[in-house]
């Protein structure tokens, strides 16, 4: 829910200086932010912002049922090859 809420913040981190090309976004659902943090619900309009290149990537997600589906059919309407969609 919010920047203190997140785990593994230092290993991706880590991850991220090692992997020129992976990039992660931090999405909390309450209070204020400055990058690497963007606030408010994951959907389509702030998927835009995080990545508005998600068409040309992969795409892993993670989280309740509904979520995932919606970002599914959200990503996938806008462009994404559904073979290039994982979810956990």
């Amino acid at each position: 829910r919010t920047p203190e809420d997140l785990m593994f913040l230092d290993e991706l981190a880590l991850m991220m200086r090692g992997m020129p090309r992976l990039r992660v976004v931090s999405v909390v659902a309450r209070g204020t932010v400055e990058p690497p943090f963007l606030s408010g619900r994951m959907d389509m309009a702030l998927m835009g912002i995080a990545a508005p290149d998600f068409a040309a990537r992969r795409v892993y997600c993670c989280g309740p049922d509904g979520f995932m589906a919606a970002m599914r059919e959200g990503l996938i309407a806008g462009g994404l090859d559904p073979e290039h969609y994982a979810q956990e």
